[in-house]
């Protein structure tokens, strides 16, 4: 019933509002699929190394930014069951704690870290 139901559906759907635009795959995809999907994507819209605050961006770590006034705060996650290494690009802080982030930093699983740069 379901193949039947989505059959002549869209697996990818696009909409564009304003200056933004919101995808939305609905299929069951192949891990390859989308590390090629989102590294076009990220090209595109020139993502790569935007906003990330670590050398070696991957999958297994999740950067969302947000910003006030003042400065910017970086909420990354290790969103795997293993420890994940972030090689910070500069010096940054980690708030909770106050200790410096740079160079090598090991996130512990599902670990998260907010951060703001020095």
């Amino acid at each position: 019933m379901v193949d039947v139901l989505y059959a002549q559906s869209p697996a990818l759907t696009k909409n564009d509002l304003g200056s933004g635009t919101a995808m939305m795959i609905a299929g069951r995809t192949e891990k390859a699929f989308l590390n090629k999907f989102y590294s076009k994507l990220i090209d595109k819209y020139s993502l790569r190394d935007s906003q990330i605050p670590f050398e070696n961006a991957d999958a297994h770590l999740s950067v969302q930014v947000r910003q006030d006034e003042r400065q910017k705060y970086y909420f990354i996650t290790n969103y795997t069951d293993n420890k994940q290494i972030a090689l910070f690009k500069d010096s940054y802080t980690e708030m909770l704690s106050g200790n410096s982030l740079n160079g090598s930093t090991t996130l512990e699983p599902y670990q998260v870290i907010v951060a703001t740069k020095d």
